[in-house]
């Protein structure tokens, strides 16, 4: 768990499927997670997450 708080991760190009890795990765744990997408969020990319 130590190992895990410690840990940085940078998640690239957060769709449906990185929004699941980092909710995973969030409750697991990780100390530091930066997120990058240059992507704007629209209405119809609400419904996809969780």
């Amino acid at each position: 768990q130590a190992a895990l708080e410690e840990a940085s991760i940078c998640l690239l190009n957060c769709g449906p499927t990185g929004s699941e890795a980092l909710k995973n990765l969030v409750l697991g744990g990780v100390g530091s997670i930066t997120i990058v997408d240059g992507s704007k969020v629209e209405l119809g990319d609400l419904g996809n997450n969780f």
